[in-house]
This record gives C-alpha cells, structure tokens and sequence, in this order.
C-alpha cells in the first residue's frame, strides 16, 4: 500500500461494514484526526474490498488498528479500543519518532 510508505505517520483503521465494533471506532477515528491533524493521515480500509490488504498485513480480528512511520508499523491492536488509550498510545509514539 503506497499510503504507508513515506516519511509521515499513517493510522490505518482496518474494519468491515458488517462488523459492530468496528462502527464503535468512527468517534475514535474522528477524535484521532482533530487531535492531531495533518500529522497523522488516517485511513479506514474494508478488509471486504481489500482481501489483499488483509492478508498482507495478517488481519485476523476486527477492528484492527495500525500506526505505520516511514513504511513500517510501529503500533497495532485489535478489538474496538478506548479513545483516550488510542490518544495517548499515539501521542506516545509521535513523541519518539519526532
């Protein structure tokens, strides 16, 4: 996937439109994007679009979240997640990188 390659921090939220936890993470994805802007670039990619994207990157559970820097991930987790913890996950990370 060329979005995740760069030297820009990519929040892949990994969902499908059948999945209710996946639906749990809009607000989250939302509150991802006002927080930290054009420093992140968030996408949200349909494993049922993109079987390739799903195998590629081994997704097993929904929804899976991913943090990719200069093509690489550096942060995944699976399940629906609280906003403050994926806030302050990311903050941790950009803070290292940075």
């Amino acid at each position: 996937m060329e979005a995740v390659e760069g030297n820009q921090f990519v929040f892949i939220e990994f969902y499908a439109d059948w999945c209710s936890p996946c639906k749990l993470m809009n607000s989250v994805l939302k509150k991802v994007e006002s927080t930290f802007g054009d420093r992140i670039r968030v996408i949200k990619a349909d494993v049922e679009k993109s079987p390739v994207m799903r195998e590629k990157y081994n997704i097993e559970g929904l929804p899976t979240s991913m943090l990719f820097y200069n093509g690489e991930c550096i942060w995944r987790r699976s399940g629906a997640l609280p906003e403050s913890y994926v806030i302050a996950e990311l903050d941790a990370k950009l803070s290292v990188q940075i």
